[in-house]
């Protein structure tokens, strides 16, 4: 499992230029060894390759190329045949097993990559996981560090998720979460990677991304919230952390992603601050009124 891991590491062009290699190599050493001693086998090898990493349209031209390699070596060998047909009917016969092979291949690597996706996919949401979005974080920190861009990392939290789910039941709850993603997902460019991380916890990755620019991308996401919040009389509210590393800084996307998750939180501390303060000053009025 390490191999094939390692094998699809290898950019498609030189997987498919490696397989034809092999296809053309595996041929010739049918050809000079003599109809006597049999190659087919090995022809496996390049339409793996071709099919697994290269895709459909190679897999499928590599089996084509290898039925044609395998006829054409034991024709012009000299392999003794009592009928015309003969060297058809096995040309037939390895298209046939060489084309079962590769229908298993791509069947299976479609599988493979789907269970991957959903594997870094968030179910409710359709918005990477955590794990997908470090994954990106790291490869992003490692590319803005390279090409001197900046980078930005945002964390947001609805506040009082929980008394939604009290009031308006766990269906409520799950529509909030899908639509607050929709929220974010319309509010950001395609380069950009939005992901939820935890129960009602998201976070955006921003590449090449300044704070003013981040800003901008969050009053929107926050303007759209408020209408759609205010819309269904939902009791919920949104707390942001941002943080941005200068351009060339070497900063951890660790220590990127921790300090925006702290500021986050100390936002949903001012929120629930003002919230008390807010109803304290409600109730007054009435307890002056019994006093």
């Amino acid at each position: 499992m390490q191999l094939i891991t390692r094998l699809e590491s290898w950019p498609k062009p030189v997987a498919i230029s490696v397989g034809a290699v092999l296809l053309v190599a595996t041929g010739f050493l049918d050809y000079v060894t003599g109809y006597d001693l049999s190659f087919s086998a090995f022809y496996l090898l390049p339409i793996f390759l071709l099919a697994w990493l290269g895709g459909p349209w190679p897999g499928w031209a590599g089996v084509v190329a290898c039925t044609v390699a395998r006829t054409l070596a034991d024709v012009l060998t000299g392999h003794p045949y009592h009928s015309l047909l003969l060297p058809f009917w096995n040309a037939g016969m390895r298209f046939g097993l060489y084309a079962v092979v590769a229908l298993i291949l791509l069947a299976f690597r479609g599988h493979v990559d789907r269970q991957r996706e959903l594997a870094r996919t968030d179910g409710l949401t359709g918005l990477v996981n955590l794990r997908a979005f470090q994954e990106a974080a790291r490869a992003e920190a490692e590319r803005s560090r390279r090409y001197r861009h900046s980078l930005s990392v945002a964390y947001l939290d609805l506040d009082n998720f929980k008394g939604l789910n009290d009031s308006h039941g766990h269906a409520a709850g799950d529509e909030m979460l899908r639509t607050v993603a929709e929220i974010i997902q319309s509010a950001v460019r395609s380069t950009d990677i939005a992901a939820r991380v935890g129960g009602d916890e998201f976070a955006v990755l921003f590449p090449e991304t300044d704070k003013a620019a981040v800003r901008a991308a969050l009053a929107k996401i926050q303007s759209r919230f408020d209408v759609e919040v205010n819309r269904r009389r939902w009791p919920v509210g949104l707390s942001v952390g941002v943080e941005t590393a200068a351009v060339g800084s070497a900063q951890d996307v660790q220590a990127m992603i921790a300090a925006a998750d702290a500021r986050m939180y100390l936002a949903k501390e001012k929120h629930k601050a003002a919230a008390r303060t807010a109803a304290s000053r409600s109730a007054s009025p009435s307890t002056a009124a019994r006093r």
